[in-house]
């Protein structure tokens, strides 16, 4: 079974994947294995060979990632608070 998380199109997969990695659990950017033009920003977890209790420890770290990001991105006001990103004007 196959889990895949889908990102806000606003954060780099690649970069919340190795963050989560740090952070001790294991997960894959989805965005390398879509064709050119066609990708898709997402992760996709390993949990094959862990316990229930392993797996959701696993899914709290990821979940910690994936908030910090979007609060550091809030933070450099790349986005509005609907997870949009904001267009610039003039």
């Amino acid at each position: 079974m196959h889990l895949v998380s889908w990102l806000n199109q606003a954060l780099d997969n690649r970069e919340v994947a190795a963050l989560v990695v740090y952070a001790g659990a294991v997960v894959r950017a989805m965005s390398p294995m879509f064709s050119a033009g066609n990708w898709r920003l997402g992760l996709a977890p390993g949990f094959g060979g862990f316990s229930g209790e392993k797996m959701k420890a696993a899914v709290r770290r990821l979940a910690g990632v994936i908030a910090c990001a979007m609060r550091e991105l809030r933070a450099q006001a790349l986005l509005v608070p609907s997870g949009r990103k904001r267009v610039p004007r003039g």
